[in-house]
């Protein structure tokens, strides 16, 4: 069923083919909406699918384009190019390899590199530096799997690698970040040891995991004449979704991209930057604006309840300390909703679980709620 468009929706979407637009708006005010309709307008106005690229931080999140290009409605001829950061520096390399060949000093500059998956990673650990964690007795105060140890190495790396600091960096970071006594000053180099170990490993065995993807697209590649001219010349068109969402590393390269470009949509959610913790920067990507002709704002929800909109706004104005708008009105539900939760139980992560299990259990067997009627509400699932 197609989506009835607001006037302003469709100034967005029927803006000339020449414009650089910075879409912003809260949750659910129809900016991917505009987004989707943006790539069918250029294509219906003539514009060849091959020259547009639409980039998310995830591929999960790209889905409603990749819907619009499976529409039989659609019209007849090559795929808009749908990437992340990560799939377009895959391509780049896969056609690029050779060009750095010196810098990387190469042994092997034809010999394709080897694309390595999480479950290789952790391998690859076990196999490079777990002997070395025995031998020399790293990490003797953290009680945590090997798995769940090597996985958090491989999330330094991909950090670094994201936010554009050397890995070399990464001890420093964390102390600088989260001082404290000398047993975690301990770790931090124990944890840097480690991620040496393993980038060396990987560098001399020609083996890309995402962090050195990043890294090496990043520092050699994208900065090659060659690659630069082969993805803005091919990309006329851009529109960048859930900006907010991406790393500083991605947001660079739209900056750089941009002036090549001939149209772009770039679409920023101003309530969101949930995956800070996975390397997003809502600052960085807010920063592109100034790279843009036009600017819009979304206002008015299209998918949100008036009631849930109502305890939106209480429980933003209750944990920023904030008064309602003035067309508003509190309930107080929202501070009930906080308030039920003891400072005891909301210290730890595996308190708050504990709480809310009980509560839920509570609820079902005192209270003889159903258990349709009970939401839990969670940034990720997992």
């Amino acid at each position: 069923m197609s989506i009835r468009l607001t006037v302003e929706q469709e100034k967005i979407v029927g803006a000339p083919l020449e414009q650089k637009i910075f879409l912003r708006g809260a949750y659910g005010t129809g900016k991917t909406t505009c987004g989707v309709r943006r790539m069918r307008h250029l294509i219906e106005s003539g514009v060849p699918a091959h020259s547009i690229v639409v980039v998310t931080p995830q591929r999960r999140l790209a889905l409603p384009y990749l819907a619009e290009q499976r529409n039989p409605r659609r019209k007849a001829g090559a795929d808009v190019s749908i990437v992340t950061l990560s799939s377009l520096a895959h391509q780049a390399l896969k056609l690029f390899w050779p060009l750095i060949a010196e810098p990387l000093k190469l042994e092997a500059p034809f010999r394709p590199p080897l694309f390595l998956s999480l479950e290789l990673v952790q391998y690859l650990m076990f196999k490079v530096v777990d002997p070395v964690i025995e031998s020399r007795d790293f990490f003797n105060s953290v009680k945590i799997s090997r798995p769940r140890l090597f996985s958090q190495l491989a999330d330094n790396l991909n950090k670094s690698s994201l936010v554009g600091f050397p890995h070399e960096q990464i001890a420093a970071r964390l102390r600088a970040a989260l001082p404290g006594d000398e047993e975690r000053l301990h770790i931090f180099e124990d944890a840097q040891t480690c991620a040496n170990l393993f980038r060396d490993y990987c560098a001399a065995h020609n083996l890309l995991d995402f962090s050195r993807l990043i890294e090496v697209f990043n520092t050699h590649l994208w900065l090659h004449e060659i690659t630069q001219n082969y993805f803005t010349r091919r990309y006329q068109h851009l529109i960048a979704d859930h900006l907010e969402e991406d790393s500083p590393v991605t947001h660079d390269l739209l900056r750089a991209w941009l002036p090549h470009c001939q149209s772009a949509l770039l679409i920023y959610d101003e309530e969101a930057g949930y995956r800070r913790f996975l390397g997003a920067d809502e600052k960085s990507a807010e920063e592109l604006s100034k790279a843009c002709d036009t600017q819009f704002t979304l206002t008015k929800p299209r998918v949100m309840k008036p009631d849930v909109q109502a305890l939106q706004s209480e429980l933003r104005a209750v944990m920023d300390d904030a008064p309602l708008p003035a067309d508003e009105s509190r309930s107080a539900h929202a501070a009930v909703a906080l308030e039920l939760t003891p400072v005891s139980h909301s210290r730890f992560h595996t308190q708050m679980l504990d709480w809310m299990c009980d509560n839920i259990a509570r609820l079902v067997q005192e209270q003889e709620v159903k258990p349709s009627q009970i939401v839990i509400l969670a940034p990720l699932l997992g």
